[in-house]
């Protein structure tokens, strides 16, 4: 068993040693016409684009990223921007440093608009999440990471594209979502992590900064609004029998906490923590749905309650819970057989925003 697994090693090692060498002679065939192809002006291209997006993001200055980025990258990192704004986070990354810069591959086009580098990075920094709101830091992480940046020429000048994760796993990627992302003109990350993991109300109490994931995660404008699709995993090590399917969108208007469930046969033994039950006047509503909210929320008086939106939510062919957390819309559905989905979700948001501009 050690000799198999000795094996394996040792060819993988030679077949990324070959893969470099191919790589190599790209690009220095490349550079012999072309001096943006020159290995090392490329790779201190690289690192600083590295060191200057670690600080623009870190200050969530939407401006200094954008000289760093491709027009559609630029358009992303101002929605996450934007994100990490309404939920009141900041993510420091503190004391980058690079250990390793490898071009790993690199497409030399006829067209320079098709030209393509990917860099594995391997850097280590203080990354800090932190609760602006509440002046607390939620998640610290010291530890030395790899990333693979992948550049595109625009306008004569490598342009970050894409950062891509080295814990991305194909398995977990899910063709649907992509296509369902295309379709609509919104981004796709395969492998977000939790950097903006919702960890307040009842549909996310079970997220931890170290146990649970965001995969598959899609952002983008609709109806002048900031919404995200994306499969949560709460506890990783439980993803066969666990996870959903979110929507959310980030509204101009704030709750403390509304919860809207599908009434259960056990709905009656569980009481959301710091939430009373409301009983409203259509019995069929009652019938129907549990209706949650904190004291100070107005809960009878929700958009959301229109007969017509809650009769569409009934229809579904899934069962499909709604809170109102902060500045944020939650759509949550454990029924993850059909990707298509997200499109019958996305439909729920706009009934939803239809409500709420009445």
């Amino acid at each position: 068993m050690i000799a198999m697994f000795v094996a394996i090693a040792v060819g993988a090692r030679r077949h990324r040693y070959a893969k470099l060498k191919r790589v190599d002679a790209v690009v220095a065939a490349a550079a012999t016409s072309d001096r943006a192809w020159d290995a090392d002006a490329l790779l201190a291209r690289v690192r600083d684009v590295f060191t200057r997006f670690q600080a623009a993001w870190s200050a969530r200055d939407a401006n200094a990223l954008a000289p760093l980025l491709t027009e559609s990258y630029r358009k992303r990192m101002v929605l996450e921007l934007a994100v990490l704004q309404a939920e009141h986070r900041r993510n420091t990354v503190e004391r980058p440093t690079i250990r390793s810069l490898i071009i790993l591959d690199a497409v030399n086009a006829k067209d320079h608009r098709a030209d393509r580098v990917t860099v594995e990075v391997i850097a280590q920094a203080h990354d800090v999440l932190r609760d602006d709101a509440n002046d607390r830091v939620l998640f610290t992480d010291d530890a030395e990471f790899t990333e693979y940046w992948v550049f595109a020429r625009e306008d004569g000048e490598w342009q970050l594209e894409r950062i891509r994760q080295s814990t991305e796993d194909p398995s977990r990627t899910e063709q649907q979502i992509i296509a369902f992302a295309e379709r609509h003109g919104f981004s796709y990350d395969a492998d977000f992590g939790w950097l903006m993991m919702p960890n307040v109300g009842y549909l996310f109490r079970k997220s931890n900064f170290k146990t649970s994931d965001i995969n598959n995660h899609v952002i983008g404008y609709h109806r002048d609004k900031v919404v995200e699709f994306y499969t949560f995993i709460p506890k990783v090590s439980e993803q066969r029998t666990g996870g959903f399917f979110i929507a959310q969108a980030v509204l101009p208007k704030s709750y403390h906490d509304i919860l809207i469930r599908r009434r259960r046969w056990w709905s009656g033994f569980v009481r959301p923590r710091g939430l009373r039950r409301i009983t409203l006047e259509s019995p069929e509503f009652n019938r129907r749905f549990c209706l949650w909210a904190h004291p100070i929320d107005q809960a009878n008086s929700l958009e959301l309650l229109h007969p017509t939106f809650m009769e569409r939510v009934a229809s579904l062919p899934f069962t499909l819970d709604i809170e109102l957390v902060g500045n944020f819309l939650y759509l949550a559905t454990k029924d993850r057989k059909n990707p298509a989905q997200f499109d019958t979700m996305l439909d729920v948001l706009n009934g939803a925003f239809d409500e709420m501009e009445r």
